[in-house]
């Protein structure tokens, strides 16, 4: 269909310009005539209102069909983007040249592919202009088509020059960019507002946000006024051009060479043929400027994931008989040299609570990625009942784990799809809602399980921290889990509800290998056993009791904590 309104949209004009020259000579003959033939002159102008309506026709729903087929691509490279984003490693967003990368198919990915599939139409619209426009010309004079085209290569080439310094500005400048977008997401998102108020920086932030882009602008703008004035050099050259030989085929109007009629169309052919050259090698110029800015769409498409699937996935044990073992684990993160963790050996057992504590720094929360997969370790394996952890397909493997991250995420959905998630159906989400101690709280929402937490959307019930972090535990054990990983548990409780918390621990890992991080001594005295990571290293292992008489890291950290809480 698109086609078929190319052809229409190139064709009707041309041929209304054609009924345009007939009905200026036919006027011009018929006007000193003694009997005028208004039968005739009456069709011509019909029949040049009807085409022209045509043209109209062609060309509005031409520019429907376009809009709906640039929103239907650009939806969809939305979701490529997205597909993409969630299969990248973890290391690539904390890696600042990885977020250039990410920025500039963000900024490019939804939009540009659809700006060239219109330049490619634009192109093809201009060259069937070109090709029924240089037929015309060369029934008139054929000289013509060579003024036409040497005429429009200056403003040809200012574009495809100026396109590549454009394109290696913002190459040069993403960094600032994405620190600009940074600031203004400070200063206009609801979790910042707070702070920005308070400690009143928000205008520091605008001040510096401003900054940023006003220098981008400037500097933008010298590429931009560089280009306008040769463009302006350019098109004036070709006006110049076009117009002297004008004046030639004028003359030949004043001496009767030609009629009135040919001169208006020898007019439009000139316009329209100029315009259908500059289209044309204009169609091409924007087709290399979106060349250029798709390279940074394809850069980030083109990554590979470090964390890939193997070619023959091992099956997961349909029950864990061994659990998981860390042999040897040494970990540093992507381009920092310092090791995290250094020949760390740890079990956990099917069935087995185990809590791990330390200082801040010293790899807990690493492990956990670890364990999740989300990282391979650098020296080591872990593996899942004798089988190393790399051999399962990692969706799948993860598939086995409730995780519960230090600082979870509060989605601005329904109660429901915050919880549903993980997996499971709704009696899965309710049962574990209510092992999280959250199932009373949901149930009073106004729409239950169906209400929005948060204040982002209309109608949204806002939670506090504590309310959130068990809806983000209840999560966690949706999937049923066979294996449960839990940082900070209770670090947004207060004593009352941690207190609570504790009483149902036990019934929240019963059967289920767990690992629980957390600061607060009384949840790790909940565990089976209790180890001490510090500076990447077990240094300790054993019971509260145990590690309590050995009087060593453990015993001072709950010490410490008793006399704060005492």
């Amino acid at each position: 269909m698109r086609l078929a309104l190319i052809v229409a949209d190139a064709c009707l004009p041309l041929i209304a310009l054609y009924l345009l020259k007939l009905l200026i000579d036919t006027v011009s003959e018929q006007s000193s005539a003694a009997s005028p033939d208004v039968q005739r002159t009456t069709m011509l102008v019909g029949a040049a209102a009807l085409v022209t309506l045509l043209s109209v026709v062609a060309r509005w729903f031409g520019d429907f069909v376009g809009a709906v087929q640039r929103q239907s691509l650009s939806d969809y490279m939305q979701d490529v983007l997205q597909r993409k984003s969630m299969t990248v490693d973890l290391s690539f967003f904390e890696n600042a040249k990885d977020h250039d990368r990410l920025h500039r198919a963000l900024v490019e990915g939804p939009s540009r592919p659809g700006r060239i599939f219109e330049s490619l139409v634009q192109l093809a619209h201009s060259s069937l202009s070109l090709l029924l426009i240089g037929g015309m010309v060369f029934a008139l004079s054929p000289w013509i088509i060579g003024v036409v085209f040497v005429s429009s290569l200056p403003a040809a080439y200012v574009q495809l020059r100026y396109s590549s310094l454009l394109h290696a500005w913002q190459k040069r400048t993403t960094e600032r960019s994405r620190m600009a977008s940074y600031l203004h997401a400070i200063a206009v998102q609801a979790d910042e507002a707070k702070e920005a108020r308070t400690l009143g920086f928000g205008a520091i932030v605008r001040q510096r946000f401003r900054k940023i882009r006003r220098d981008l602008l400037s500097e933008r703008e010298v590429i931009l006024r560089r280009r306008a004035i040769a463009g302006i050099a350019g098109q004036g050259l070709a006006t110049c051009v076009v117009f002297g030989c004008y004046a030639v085929i004028a003359q030949r109007a004043l001496v009767g060479a030609i009629s009135i009629g040919d001169l208006v169309l020898y007019y439009e052919v000139f316009r329209r043929g100029q315009d259908a050259v500059r289209g044309t090698l204009g169609g091409i110029a924007q087709l290399y400027e979106d060349d250029l800015y798709i390279s940074n769409l394809f850069e980030f498409l083109d990554l590979e994931p470090g964390l890939k699937p193997p070619a023959r996935p091992r099956a997961l044990p349909p029950r864990i008989h061994q659990g998981l073992r860390l042999e040897r684990v040494s970990f540093s993160y992507p381009q920092h040299p310092r090791m995290v963790l250094v020949d760390l050996n740890l079990r956990l057992d099917p069935g087995e609570h185990v809590a791990l504590v330390g200082e801040n720094g010293s790899g807990k929360t690493t492990l956990v990625k670890l364990l999740a997969r989300l990282y391979d370790p650098t020296g080591g394996t872990i593996s899942l009942d004798g089988i190393d952890i790399r051999e399962f397909d990692p969706q799948a493997y993860r598939s086995t784990i409730g995780v519960l991250f230090q600082h979870p995420i509060r989605y601005q959905l329904s109660a429901n799809e915050n919880i549903q998630f993980a997996g499971g159906d709704d009696s899965a989400v309710r049962e574990a809602a209510s092992l999280a101690g959250v199932a009373e709280l949901i149930e009073g929402l106004p729409q239950g399980y169906e209400t929005l937490l948060g204040r982002w959307f209309d109608r949204g019930v806002e939670l506090s921290i504590g309310e959130w972090q068990k809806v983000a535990l209840a999560r966690a054990l949706a999937g049923d889990p066979k294996i449960l990983l839990l940082d900070e548990p209770t670090s947004a409780f207060g004593p009352k509800a941690e207190s609570e918390m504790i009483e149902t621990f036990r019934k929240i890992t019963e059967g289920k290998a767990t690992l629980t991080i957390s600061h607060r001594l009384s949840v790790a005295k909940l565990a089976d056993r209790i180890l001490v990571l510090d500076q990447g290293k077990i240094a300790e292992n054993g019971s509260h009791e145990a590690l309590i008489e050995k009087q060593g890291i453990y015993a001072r950290m709950f010490r410490a904590q008793s006399r704060q809480y005492g």
